[in-house]
Parts: C-alpha cells; sequence; structure tokens
C-alpha cells in the first residue's frame, strides 16, 4: 500500500513538473532579459497552453515601448538643449557681453551673463 502511495505521489510530482515547464520556461526568458528590452516574447510551437499569456505580456510590452520611446525622445531633447546653453555659456567671456541680461531673460539663459543669447539681443525680444 504504501508503495502505491510513493508511486502515485511520483506520477503527480512528474506530471505537475511537465504542465508547469513551459510556464518556467516563460519564467526563463523573461529573467534573462535586460530592463531595458521591450521587444514582444517569442514561444515556439509546443508552449500552445500559454500562448494568451505571452500575448497579453506582448501587449503590455507594447504599451510601455509606445510610451517610453516619446518620453525618451523628449529627454534627448531637452539634454541636447541644455548641453547646448552650457556650452554657448562657456563660449564668451563676460568682458565680451554686449548688454547684460534682463532678469526675464536671465531665467531664460539659467543666468548665464556671458552666453550669446539670442533672447538677450534686446530687452522686448526676452
Amino acid at each position: 500500500m504504501s508503495s502505491l502511495i510513493v508511486l502515485i505521489t511520483m506520477l503527480v510530482w512528474v506530471g505537475i513538473r511537465a504542465g508547469l515547464a513551459p510556464l518556467n520556461r516563460l519564467r526563463s526568458e523573461i529573467q534573462g532579459r535586460s530592463p531595458l528590452n521591450l521587444t514582444p516574447l517569442q514561444i515556439d510551437a509546443r508552449q500552445q497552453n500559454v500562448r494568451s499569456l505571452v500575448r497579453t505580456l506582448n501587449e503590455l510590452l507594447t504599451s510601455v515601448r509606445q510610451n517610453v520611446n516619446p518620453q525618451q525622445r523628449f529627454i534627448a531633447d531637452e539634454a541636447h538643449q541644455l548641453r547646448t546653453r552650457s556650452q554657448a555659456c562657456g563660449a564668451r567671456p563676460k568682458s565680451h557681453c554686449a548688454s547684460p541680461l534682463t532678469p526675464r531673460c536671465s531665467l531664460a539663459c539659467n543666468g548665464c551673463t556671458a552666453a550669446p543669447c539670442a533672447r538677450r539681443t534686446s530687452s522686448a525680444s526676452c
């Protein structure tokens, strides 16, 4: 009787392990990815039982990618603007400035008094 219980337990264990194998492969694939990798997950034909889970995850990844791309472009554009301003601030010594900045223009140029600021040409344009 006890050998029958052991045999049934082993069969159940093997069955559960085989049934969870596709989820374990999916887990391994997700764990092995970079956090920046938002490409859709690929499944092979043998993983039919996790197809709906993978489809839902792929929809989520697509949505995240569509939201992240504009943010990354915005950050890149702003970083370029900051680099351009900081390079302009170091481009000319303070003694070469044509006129002092108005308070409003000073804020627009981040307080840089040495920058060749296009907004500084006349106080009306600031």
